[in-house]
């Protein structure tokens, strides 16, 4: 009697590494390996065969029993997958033995990193909350991962679908944050959450310094300047609708004024000088975002003009009343004459003879009846009312000649034995 038994058959649990479920992992072990047929090591499936009591319960994640190899499909949600399997005696069908593969698929690596991002409010701006978030480490897409936003603060704009946050132009200054999840597509349990940071900035703002040169202080200047024409918001020349224009200097006795549209004013009668104006410029948007410039404003005197004076001859013995009026070839301000309203006139260097005046309130010249010829000078000053320095000199000529004196000749016939008379100045003339 011989007993012949079966040779031994030894199934042996398998455990492998953990597998990516993103990228899968096709031959992933063979439980044949640590199993083994009559003492050899791995069994052979020319020996035995494989079969399967209790499968993976993610179709994902399979056993070839023509192979024993263990496949694990790209896309598989994380997990941890079982399955039991028989080893066959091929010689001997009743000779068996289980074991149990436990395969862990672990979700793609998904990295949402947070955001701090800055925006000029001015002009707005956009960006991509994926662009520095990863999936199985590289780039994350919309393909692979679901966005959800989670809480966002009122400036901001979400797009969950495209991951595009939008900060609006005119969108004051300020933190503003959003936070959000990123989700597998593959695995809804794999997920990260952010925080975008969004600091929001002003607009760089410059108010300019003006300066306005040679404005003739006598007549009213409208618009000498507009002091917003050089100033900056943005990089940009200001649009006035988009900042506050405040008089910053005193407008009690200054000669400026500023307007509404940012142009300055100089005042008539005006005296010459040095006048500045302080200003500044608020960002609407943004009140705090201010800049103060300077406009400097140079006044000058109006042109005065005194120009010499030669009237004609006069007789001394007659004399003449309102001989010429020294204004009337003067000038102020480009007028001609010069009026007293506007000048005053000063003698610099009276005339030698005191019947040979310059009436000051009126320019006339007068000769008085009885003067001795002569040449008589005398050199005045027209002066600027508005600005005393301002003036300039003439010289007044006025030649006196005596009055015509005529001696005739006296032929004369008398008698000598009576005698006789006449008189020289009969025929004489003055």
């Amino acid at each position: 009697t011989v007993e012949v038994i079966a040779p031994a058959i030894v199934a042996v649990d398998d455990t492998p590494g953990t597998v990516n479920g993103f990228t899968g992992a096709a031959n992933l072990i063979n439980v044949l390996a640590n199993d083994s047929y009559n003492g050899v090591t791995p069994a052979a499936l020319t020996e035995t065969e494989l079969q399967v009591v209790t499968p993976f319960s993610n179709a994902n994640v399979t056993l070839d029993i023509t192979t024993g190899e263990i496949d694990v499909a790209a896309g598989t949600a994380a997990g941890t997958y079982t399955l039991v399997y028989r080893l066959v005696d091929s010689l001997n069908p009743s000779n068996t033995d289980e074991a149990t593969v436990t395969v862990v698929v672990a979700g793609a690596g998904l990295v949402a990193n947070d955001d701090p991002e800055t925006i000029n409010g001015f002009v707005g701006g956009s960006f991509n909350v994926l662009d520095n978030d990863t999936y199985n480490a590289d780039p994350a897409t919309t393909g692979e991962v679901t966005i959800t936003q989670l809480s966002i603060d009122a400036g901001l704009n979400f797009n969950p679908g495209t991951g595009e946050v939008t900060v609006a132009a005119g969108t004051a200054a300020g933190t503003y944050t959003l936070t959000y999840r990123l989700t597998d597509n593959i695995d809804a349990a794999n997920t990260d959450d952010a925080t975008v940071t969004v600091t929001v900035e002003a607009a760089a703002i410059d108010a300019v310094d003006d300066d306005v040169t040679g404005i003739n202080g006598k007549d009213e200047n409208l618009g000498v300047v507009n002091v917003l024409a050089n100033d900056r918001l943005n990089g940009v020349a200001v649009n006035p609708a988009d900042v506050t224009l405040t008089r910053t200097s005193p407008v009690v006795g200054s000669p400026l004024t500023l307007n509404a549209d940012g142009s300055v004013d100089v005042a008539a009668e005006t005296a010459a000088g040095i006048y500045t104006l302080t200003y500044q410029i608020s960002e609407n948007l943004n009140p705090s975002n201010t800049d103060q410039a300077t406009v400097t404003v140079e006044v000058i005197a109006p042109a005065i003009v005194a120009v010499d004076d030669t009237p004609g001859t006069v007789n001394g013995f007659t004399g003449a009343d309102d001989l010429i009026n020294v204004l009337a070839n003067d000038s102020y301000n480009g007028v001609t004459p010069a009026a007293l309203t506007e000048t005053e006139l000063q003698v610099v260097t009276p005339f030698s003879n005191a019947n040979v005046t310059l009436d000051i309130t009126t320019g006339e010249i007068d000769v008085a009846a009885g003067t001795a010829a002569g040449t008589y000078t005398l050199v005045y000053r027209l002066v600027d009312s508005l600005n005393p320095s301002n003036t300039d000199e003439a010289t007044v000529t006025v030649v006196v000649a005596g009055a015509g004196l005529v001696a005739n000749d006296d032929p004369e016939t008398i008698n000598g034995f009576v005698g006789g008379s006449f008189n020289v100045l009969a025929n004489d003339t003055y």
